[in-house]
């Protein structure tokens, strides 16, 4: 404990299943917690805020608005939020695009590394499984969206020259 007045700071903080948490411990130990659904929440807010406020300036423009000028204010409103959505799914494509080049560059780079050193020590298996036709099975990753195993002597000496040339 430290401080002036010789205490001790405690705060608490609960993470949740959302991607991207981050906590940011602030001075006089205040937890800030942000994850992916908050900050879509806060950018969805302030896109609507700012339309709203220009919605309410037109309105109070024409006091003695009728139906058609609220229609055509309605209408712009509709039309500010929808160009905000669609700059803010342009931006989270660009993130996409950008992470999907700098993943396929990782691992070129680990490929490239991986296969020129011949004394690497090689992945260990998570599990060993049952044979398939009376070859061992090893399962090196087992998620829903991707699956690796590997299959002891899959090919024959034979067919795998045969498949180099």
């Amino acid at each position: 404990c430290a401080g002036e007045d010789e205490t001790c700071r405690v705060d608490h903080f609960t993470v949740n299943s959302n991607v991207d948490q981050v906590l940011f411990i602030r001075e006089g130990i205040t937890v800030e917690h942000s994850d992916s659904k908050t900050i879509a929440l806060k950018s969805a807010s302030k896109l609507l805020d700012d339309c709203k406020s220009i919605a309410k300036r037109q309105l109070s423009k024409n006091e003695n608005a009728d139906v058609d000028a609220a229609a055509s204010i309605l209408e712009e409103l509709t039309v500010c939020v929808q160009k905000g959505i669609a700059k803010e799914i342009e931006m989270a494509n660009d993130e996409i695009t950008f992470q999907a080049e700098i993943r396929k560059k990782m691992a070129d780079s680990w490929e490239n590394y991986t296969c020129a050193d011949d004394a690497v020590n090689a992945t260990e298996p998570k599990k060993e499984s049952a044979n398939w036709r009376g070859r061992k099975v090893s399962v090196m990753i087992d998620r829903p969206a991707s699956k690796i195993h590997t299959i002891q002597n899959f090919l024959s000496p034979d067919e795998c020259r045969a498949v180099e040339e």
